[in-house]
């Protein structure tokens, strides 16, 4: 008998194909099937309700790669929610949640193993092997512990393994879980409502906004609310921004759940170490997952509660391709297994405020340091008055100095690296710009090059100038590299260690440089914006902000909320332990309302000024947006297709449409790109208006090499 499927497939086509299989599919199972001249891989969705057309033809599935679903029908319906909510092709949406290895059709990773010793293995002398061959003996006593045994590779072993010492075994799925009790601290009276609220006796879905100002416990009750689902059995997901910038939360949760299988999915891993995690998890051997975006999609197969630490941060948003919010799709997921999540950030994004003002989330507060550490002290500099050499304004020098003879360390923060941004030639006035964007090319001393921070575009630093060929070429401006330089003239034998994405290159150099913090007597640390995220460095005591005025006059409506979020978190660094915490941000608009509200009424209440601003603006959180994105090679052309695009847009009430307009970056990697803007009164209506409107706009022309993408609550301009 002959079923009929439907086949979502990874091309960009807003629709599902359907196929004929000799036998009924289960919806999440893979298949191969005819794709225009060739084969691709697609995964069953359903079976359709209605017969296609009479004399359509319909071709036939090649062949069933998965006896049994790929997919659970949990995982399906949040993807296929996805796909609807943000307007993007099904296909490409399932695609995003398989590994590499499986969207090319491969076989499903083997179960997870361990090694385990064999009769022979465990008869064996160890200190008498010790005496002739050491290394089989180290590694005979390294198996006795089942967590190393677990880490360890095939070819490690095959000196024990031809010996028939050492043999594999499947790893079962995982049990109730425990937590080591060793420096577990007591709750405050907030951290214990907090974790009731989370965790207690109530079942079912939950959205709780954890808000807790910066030290003050946030991540305990992220572990008592994993150990409640661990210690039942169940599977926990811990989504943080960037894996590589929390080295120090991963070796908490290490000590904290020893025995837990734990894997961290992030974007560094290899095609086969994602393959390995994804089965893994998917056959409950995994207990406790830890990454970044992406995991929200991991194929759990209990998963009991989902933690999102720093909910506000913009990595959760997908800037490419399928256009997604981790965030979001937590609260989604959360939801369809009905089961609680949290959202951790001592400065939450306004749309978490608003929800939880208005009840739809259950708001926990942690007002107060867990060390009864006092909040820091706030001063601005008016940098007009006090003129800076270096970067460097003469009040923050002296407490710089003063912090430095107390053996304590300073944070200089500065969101820019690079040497200067700016090279001019002061006899003709060039300088330097990047061929593909309209942006400057950013002197990297240290390496000799110009290089554009947007494209990639870089070239050897000019002995002259390129059009005159004066030699009075000039670096204007300051980045964290000549900060640094900056430092060690200014203060000689004081250790300086920077922060930035030229030197911090992968998870192990950002460790490596943590490590350098634990070195006792004074430090210098110059960073960016990577060193707000969560870092305890209990020595520092004084966080010196750098440049902060280019931020306050964002074009984007969300620039006030951004600037208010990094201040607050950057001076969440210091003060952490006994000494009082000193902040000393040098601007020349020191009477701005943003600077002003964080300093005097603090995050809460910048946000509400900030939420009576965006009501009386309409503007999200009140309503919703959509930005279509187009760009070409060149500027008429991705223009024109904006025209059209706004022209065919259907009219209805309770929305507004803006633009065309050239993005914030019009020129970027040598195409040109313009957006309009749709803003709407309520989520329902734009959920109920995209797909008419997406239709239409499927059908124009689309010449000249445009490319166009939709991107549903949009968070950058």
């Amino acid at each position: 008998m002959t079923a009929r499927v439907n086949v979502a497939i990874d091309v960009p086509l807003r629709r599902l194909f359907q196929y004929d299989s000799e036998q009924v599919l289960a919806p999440g199972t893979r298949v191969r099937v005819p794709f225009g001249s060739s084969s691709k891989v697609g995964v069953v969705v359903d079976m359709p309700v209605h017969r296609p057309i009479a004399g359509k033809r319909i071709k036939s599935v090649e062949s069933i790669l998965d006896d049994a679903p790929l997919l659970s029908q949990e995982l399906l319906r949040l993807l296929s929610w996805a796909a609807r909510y943000y307007q993007h092709p099904t296909g490409e949406v399932i695609a995003t949640a398989l590994p590499p290895a499986l969207r090319k059709g491969r076989p499903l990773a083997a179960p997870p193993r361990t090694w385990e010793l064999t009769p022979q293995g465990r008869a064996v002398d160890i200190e008498a092997l010790r005496r002739r061959a050491p290394r089989q003996a180290d590694m005979l006593s390294l198996l006795r512990d089942p967590a190393a045994a677990a880490g360890l590779k095939r070819g490690a072993l095959r000196s024990v393994l031809d010996k028939h010492w050492v043999r594999a075994r499947d790893v079962p799925p995982a049990g109730p879980i425990g937590i080591a009790q060793d420096d577990v601290p007591c709750l405050s009276d907030a951290q214990r409502i907090a974790v009731e609220n989370i965790a207690g006796d109530q079942d079912g879905f939950r959205t709780c906004l954890l808000e807790g100002v910066t030290s003050s416990g946030k991540t305990e009750v992220y572990f008592q609310t994993l150990h409640h689902a661990l210690a039942t059995g169940g599977q926990a997901l811990l989504l943080v921004p960037e894996i590589g910038l929390t080295p120090q939360l991963l070796r908490r949760i290490r000590s904290r759940f020893p025995s837990a299988p734990l894997v961290a999915m992030h974007s560094g891993l290899g095609d086969a170490e994602r393959s390995r995690a994804w089965a893994a998890i998917r056959c409950g051997a995994t207990q406790l997952v830890v990454g970044t975006r992406s995991a929200v999609f991991a194929p759990f197969a209990d998963l009991r509660v989902i933690v999102v630490d720093e909910e506000h941060d913009l990595s959760f948003k997908q800037f490419e391709g399928f256009r997604y919010s981790a965030r979001d799709l937590a609260i989604k997921r959360a939801q369809l297994n009905h089961i609680p999540v949290v959202l951790g950030s001592a400065t939450p994004a306004l749309e978490s405020l608003l929800h939880a003002d208005t009840g739809r989330y259950t708001h926990l507060k942690l007002p107060q340091r867990a060390t009864r550490a006092r909040p820091p002290v706030w001063t601005l500099v008016d940098s007009r008055a006090h003129r800076s050499h270096g970067g460097l304004s003469q009040p923050l020098v002296q407490a710089m100095r003063q912090r430095l003879d107390r053996d304590q360390q300073v944070l200089l923060f500065l969101n820019r690296r690079g040497y200067a941004p700016v090279l001019i030639c002061e006899s003709c006035g060039w300088h330097a710009r990047c061929p593909h964007c309209d942006a400057n090319l950013v002197l990297h001393l240290q390496r000799r090059k110009l290089s554009c921070h947007h494209c990639g575009h870089a070239i050897a630093l000019p002995a002259h100038c390129p059009a005159c060929g004066s030699s009075a070429v000039q670096a204007l401006g300051l980045g964290t590299e000549r900060l640094e330089t900056e430092i060690c003239t200014r203060f000689p034998g004081v250790p300086v260690v920077r922060f930035d994405r030229d030197v911090v290159r992968g998870r192990s150099a950002f460790e490596s440089r943590l490590k350098m913090l634990e070195r006792p007597g004074p430090t210098v640390i110059v960073g960016t914006q990577m060193m707000a995220k969560g870092h305890h460095l209990p020595r520092l005591a004084l966080v010196g902000v750098i440049d902060i005025d280019q931020a306050l006059f964002s074009c984007d409506f969300r620039g006030g909320e951004r600037i208010a979020q990094l201040l607050v978190q950057i001076a969440g660094r210091a003060g952490r332990s006994d000494a009082r915490g000193e902040i000393i941000v040098q601007t020349l608009q020191p009477d701005h309302p943003a600077l002003q509200a964080v300093i005097h009424t603090g995050y809460p209440g910048f946000c509400a000024t900030a939420l009576l601003e965006r009501k009386a603006a309409g503007l999200p959180p009140y309503t919703a947006m959509a930005s279509l994105l187009a760009d070409a090679p060149e500027a008429d052309a991705a223009q024109r297709f904006c025209r059209h695009a706004r022209a065919c847009a259907p009219a209805r009430e309770g929305m507004e449409i803006l633009g065309p307009a050239p993005a914030t970056m019009e020129r970027r990697a040598g195409r040109s790109h313009f957006r309009v803007l749709c803003i709407f009164q309520s989520r329902r209506r734009m959920q109920a208006w995209l797909p008419d409107w997406l239709d239409a706009l499927e059908k124009l022309p689309r010449g000249g090499g445009v490319h166009w993408t939709l991107d549903v609550d949009p968070l950058s301009p």
